[in-house]
Protein backbone atom coordinates (compact mmCIF):
# COMPACT_ATOMS: atom_id res chain seq x y z
CA UNK A 1 0.00 0.00 0.00
CA UNK A 2 1.03 3.03 -0.86
CA UNK A 3 -0.58 6.64 0.24
CA UNK A 4 -1.87 8.66 -2.57
CA UNK A 5 -2.07 11.61 -0.11
CA UNK A 6 1.11 13.80 -0.30
CA UNK A 7 0.21 14.48 3.38
CA UNK A 8 0.45 10.67 4.47
CA UNK A 9 3.49 10.54 2.35
CA UNK A 10 5.23 13.09 4.46
CA UNK A 11 3.89 11.38 7.06
CA UNK A 12 5.60 8.35 6.37
CA UNK A 13 8.77 9.88 5.54
CA UNK A 14 8.50 11.57 9.27
CA UNK A 15 7.04 8.08 11.16
CA UNK A 16 9.97 6.00 9.54
CA UNK A 17 12.57 8.17 11.21
CA UNK A 18 11.67 7.37 14.26
CA UNK A 19 9.48 3.90 14.14
CA UNK A 20 8.42 0.81 12.23
CA UNK A 21 6.24 0.65 9.68
CA UNK A 22 4.69 -2.54 8.55
CA UNK A 23 2.98 -2.87 5.46
CA UNK A 24 -0.21 -5.20 5.51
CA UNK A 25 -2.99 -6.47 2.48
CA UNK A 26 -4.85 -2.98 2.39
CA UNK A 27 -3.02 -1.01 5.73
CA UNK A 28 -0.37 0.04 7.31
CA UNK A 29 1.08 -0.76 11.10
CA UNK A 30 2.80 2.34 12.61
CA UNK A 31 4.68 1.50 15.74
CA UNK A 32 6.93 4.19 17.69
CA UNK A 33 8.30 1.98 20.37
CA UNK A 34 10.23 4.77 21.86
CA UNK A 35 6.75 6.33 22.94
CA UNK A 36 4.03 4.11 22.65
CA UNK A 37 1.68 6.99 24.82
CA UNK A 38 2.10 8.77 21.18
CA UNK A 39 -1.36 8.82 19.49
CA UNK A 40 -0.40 9.51 16.25
CA UNK A 41 2.88 7.52 16.28
CA UNK A 42 0.91 4.27 17.02
CA UNK A 43 -1.95 3.61 14.93
CA UNK A 44 -3.42 1.97 11.60
CA UNK A 45 -3.11 3.65 8.49
CA UNK A 46 -6.00 2.50 6.43
CA UNK A 47 -6.67 2.41 2.48
CA UNK A 48 -10.21 3.40 2.32
CA UNK A 49 -12.45 5.32 4.83
CA UNK A 50 -13.76 2.80 7.39
CA UNK A 51 -17.67 1.80 6.74
CA UNK A 52 -19.79 1.61 9.79
CA UNK A 53 -19.53 -2.60 9.58
CA UNK A 54 -15.58 -2.42 9.86
CA UNK A 55 -15.45 -0.20 12.81
CA UNK A 56 -15.33 -3.29 15.19
CA UNK A 57 -13.00 -5.06 12.51
CA UNK A 58 -10.41 -2.57 12.66
CA UNK A 59 -10.58 -2.30 16.61
CA UNK A 60 -9.90 -6.36 16.82
CA UNK A 61 -6.86 -5.82 13.66
CA UNK A 62 -5.52 -2.64 16.13
CA UNK A 63 -5.82 -5.08 19.34
CA UNK A 64 -4.12 -7.93 17.62
CA UNK A 65 -1.12 -5.53 16.19
CA UNK A 66 -0.22 -4.05 19.61
CA UNK A 67 -0.98 -6.89 21.54
CA UNK A 68 1.61 -6.88 24.30
CA UNK A 69 2.61 -3.59 24.12
CA UNK A 70 1.84 -0.26 26.98
CA UNK A 71 -0.41 1.02 23.81
CA UNK A 72 -3.90 1.91 26.02
CA UNK A 73 -4.95 4.16 22.93
CA UNK A 74 -6.89 3.07 19.08
CA UNK A 75 -5.82 5.39 16.33
CA UNK A 76 -7.47 4.63 12.98
CA UNK A 77 -6.30 7.21 9.69
CA UNK A 78 -7.06 6.48 6.11
CA UNK A 79 -5.53 7.34 2.67
CA UNK A 80 -8.87 8.13 0.69
CA UNK A 81 -12.41 8.26 0.83
CA UNK A 82 -14.19 10.26 3.91
CA UNK A 83 -16.90 9.00 6.79
CA UNK A 84 -20.39 8.73 5.87
CA UNK A 85 -22.96 9.94 8.76
CA UNK A 86 -23.29 5.88 9.83
CA UNK A 87 -19.48 5.36 9.94
CA UNK A 88 -19.17 8.57 11.72
CA UNK A 89 -21.99 7.38 14.57
CA UNK A 90 -20.60 4.02 14.98
CA UNK A 91 -16.79 5.55 15.51
CA UNK A 92 -18.54 7.68 17.69
CA UNK A 93 -20.66 4.84 19.98
CA UNK A 94 -17.13 2.85 20.27
CA UNK A 95 -15.87 6.25 21.87
CA UNK A 96 -14.11 7.69 18.97
CA UNK A 97 -12.92 11.30 18.38
CA UNK A 98 -13.29 12.30 14.60
CA UNK A 99 -10.49 14.80 13.86
CA UNK A 100 -10.25 16.60 10.44
CA UNK A 101 -7.34 19.00 9.50
CA UNK A 102 -6.89 21.43 5.82
CA UNK A 103 -4.20 19.63 4.15
CA UNK A 104 -2.23 22.76 2.26
CA UNK A 105 -0.06 22.84 -0.25
CA UNK A 106 1.51 25.13 -2.52
CA UNK A 107 4.88 24.98 -4.86
CA UNK A 108 8.15 26.50 -2.80
CA UNK A 109 9.41 29.85 -4.47
CA UNK A 110 11.61 32.91 -2.34
CA UNK A 111 9.20 34.40 -0.07
CA UNK A 112 10.32 38.28 0.61
CA UNK A 113 11.94 38.41 4.21
CA UNK A 114 10.21 39.86 6.80
CA UNK A 115 11.30 41.14 10.04
CA UNK A 116 9.04 41.71 13.54
CA UNK A 117 9.74 44.50 15.94
CA UNK A 118 11.88 42.69 19.18
CA UNK A 119 12.06 39.86 18.00
CA UNK A 120 15.07 37.93 16.03
CA UNK A 121 14.92 34.82 14.00
CA UNK A 122 17.20 32.13 13.67
CA UNK A 123 17.69 28.53 12.79
CA UNK A 124 18.06 25.82 15.26
CA UNK A 125 20.62 24.41 16.14
CA UNK A 126 20.28 20.53 17.84
CA UNK A 127 21.74 21.60 20.90
CA UNK A 128 18.47 24.23 21.04
CA UNK A 129 16.21 21.39 20.15
CA UNK A 130 14.70 20.73 23.84
CA UNK A 131 13.76 24.19 24.14
CA UNK A 132 11.55 23.27 21.57
CA UNK A 133 9.49 20.72 24.51
CA UNK A 134 9.89 23.73 27.39
CA UNK A 135 7.55 26.30 24.33
CA UNK A 136 4.90 23.25 24.28
CA UNK A 137 4.85 22.85 27.38
CA UNK A 138 4.04 26.64 27.91
CA UNK A 139 1.91 26.77 25.15
CA UNK A 140 -0.85 23.85 26.04
CA UNK A 141 -0.23 24.57 29.77
CA UNK A 142 0.41 21.22 31.15
CA UNK A 143 2.92 20.18 32.81
CA UNK A 144 1.45 16.54 33.93
CA UNK A 145 4.15 13.77 33.33
CA UNK A 146 2.88 12.30 30.56
CA UNK A 147 2.51 15.50 28.90
CA UNK A 148 6.13 16.49 29.57
CA UNK A 149 7.55 13.07 28.55
CA UNK A 150 5.92 13.30 25.22
CA UNK A 151 7.09 16.67 24.77
CA UNK A 152 10.73 15.49 25.72
CA UNK A 153 10.66 12.56 23.39
CA UNK A 154 9.48 14.64 20.46
CA UNK A 155 12.34 16.97 21.35
CA UNK A 156 14.87 14.69 21.11
CA UNK A 157 13.65 12.68 18.33
CA UNK A 158 13.78 16.41 16.72
CA UNK A 159 17.26 17.04 17.42
CA UNK A 160 18.12 13.57 15.71
CA UNK A 161 16.14 14.86 12.35
CA UNK A 162 18.59 18.49 12.66
CA UNK A 163 21.97 16.12 13.36
CA UNK A 164 20.52 13.93 10.12
CA UNK A 165 20.29 16.62 8.03
CA UNK A 166 16.73 15.12 7.35
CA UNK A 167 14.87 18.50 8.94
CA UNK A 168 15.62 21.84 10.17
CA UNK A 169 14.12 24.32 12.42
CA UNK A 170 13.37 28.17 13.02
CA UNK A 171 12.72 29.83 16.04
CA UNK A 172 11.33 33.70 17.57
CA UNK A 173 13.71 34.78 20.07
CA UNK A 174 12.85 37.52 22.27
CA UNK A 175 14.97 38.88 25.19
CA UNK A 176 16.55 35.79 24.73
CA UNK A 177 14.11 33.38 24.92
CA UNK A 178 12.63 30.98 22.40
CA UNK A 179 8.93 32.37 21.71
CA UNK A 180 7.87 30.81 18.61
CA UNK A 181 8.72 28.14 16.32
CA UNK A 182 8.82 25.80 13.62
CA UNK A 183 10.27 23.19 11.21
CA UNK A 184 10.72 21.49 8.22
CA UNK A 185 11.22 17.92 6.94
CA UNK A 186 12.43 17.26 4.02
CA UNK A 187 10.98 13.95 1.87
CA UNK A 188 10.90 13.03 -1.60
CA UNK A 189 11.11 16.34 -3.17
CA UNK A 190 8.14 17.45 -0.65
CA UNK A 191 8.95 20.01 2.21
CA UNK A 192 6.66 19.13 5.17
CA UNK A 193 6.00 21.74 7.91
CA UNK A 194 5.85 20.43 11.44
CA UNK A 195 5.30 22.00 14.93
CA UNK A 196 4.12 25.81 13.83
CA UNK A 197 3.78 27.01 17.74
CA UNK A 198 3.56 31.05 19.49
CA UNK A 199 3.78 31.49 22.79
CA UNK A 200 -0.19 33.18 23.50
CA UNK A 201 1.37 36.48 24.21
CA UNK A 202 3.33 36.89 21.18
CA UNK A 203 1.03 36.00 18.27
CA UNK A 204 -0.45 38.12 15.69
CA UNK A 205 2.48 39.62 15.28
CA UNK A 206 3.33 38.31 11.93
CA UNK A 207 6.14 36.25 13.26
CA UNK A 208 4.78 32.93 12.64
CA UNK A 209 4.53 34.58 8.71
CA UNK A 210 8.18 35.40 9.21
CA UNK A 211 8.97 32.16 9.95
CA UNK A 212 7.10 30.71 7.40
CA UNK A 213 8.84 32.84 5.12
CA UNK A 214 12.50 31.86 6.32
CA UNK A 215 11.53 28.04 5.80
CA UNK A 216 10.13 28.40 2.46
CA UNK A 217 13.19 30.35 1.38
CA UNK A 218 15.69 27.55 2.68
CA UNK A 219 13.06 24.82 0.87
CA UNK A 220 13.47 26.32 -2.78
CA UNK A 221 17.32 25.86 -2.05
CA UNK A 222 16.98 22.40 -1.27
CA UNK A 223 15.44 22.33 -4.30
CA UNK A 224 11.87 20.84 -2.59
CA UNK A 225 9.03 21.37 -5.10
CA UNK A 226 6.39 21.46 -3.29
CA UNK A 227 5.48 22.23 0.70
CA UNK A 228 2.88 20.59 2.66
CA UNK A 229 1.16 21.39 5.82
CA UNK A 230 -1.20 20.74 8.03
CA UNK A 231 -3.81 22.94 9.50
CA UNK A 232 -6.46 23.92 11.97
CA UNK A 233 -9.68 25.65 10.67
CA UNK A 234 -9.46 28.95 11.49
CA UNK A 235 -6.69 31.66 12.08
CA UNK A 236 -4.12 29.04 11.37
CA UNK A 237 -5.72 28.50 8.06
CA UNK A 238 -6.70 31.97 6.63
CA UNK A 239 -2.05 32.73 7.05
CA UNK A 240 -1.11 30.00 5.30
CA UNK A 241 -3.56 31.27 2.51
CA UNK A 242 -2.37 34.87 3.18
CA UNK A 243 1.03 33.46 2.28
CA UNK A 244 -0.28 31.33 -1.30
CA UNK A 245 -1.16 28.11 0.35
CA UNK A 246 -4.12 26.42 -1.17
CA UNK A 247 -6.66 23.49 0.57
CA UNK A 248 -6.09 20.21 -1.43
CA UNK A 249 -7.70 18.01 1.09
CA UNK A 250 -9.02 17.07 4.54
CA UNK A 251 -7.00 14.89 6.52
CA UNK A 252 -9.73 12.51 8.46
CA UNK A 253 -8.69 10.46 11.48
CA UNK A 254 -10.51 8.67 14.12
CA UNK A 255 -8.53 8.17 18.16
CA UNK A 256 -10.01 6.35 21.06
CA UNK A 257 -8.00 8.16 23.78
CA UNK A 258 -7.63 6.48 26.89
CA UNK A 259 -9.40 7.02 29.76
CA UNK A 260 -8.08 9.14 32.90
CA UNK A 261 -6.33 6.92 35.27
CA UNK A 262 -8.18 7.18 38.58
CA UNK A 263 -6.30 5.90 41.84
Amino acid sequence: MTPRSLALQTELGLWSTRGNIVQRPGYIVVRTPSDYGYFFGNLLLLAQAPTAADVPLWQARFAEEFAGLPVRHVTLWWDQGTLTTDAEQALVQHGFTIERVSVMSQPTRVMTARTVDGITLQELTAAQAEQLADLGLQINQRHDEAFTLFHQRRARWQKQLITRGLARFWGAFADGKLVASLGMFYHNGLARFQDVQTAATFRRRGIASALLCAAMDASTAARAQTAIIHAEPGDAARLYESLGFAHVATAETACRYPLPVTV
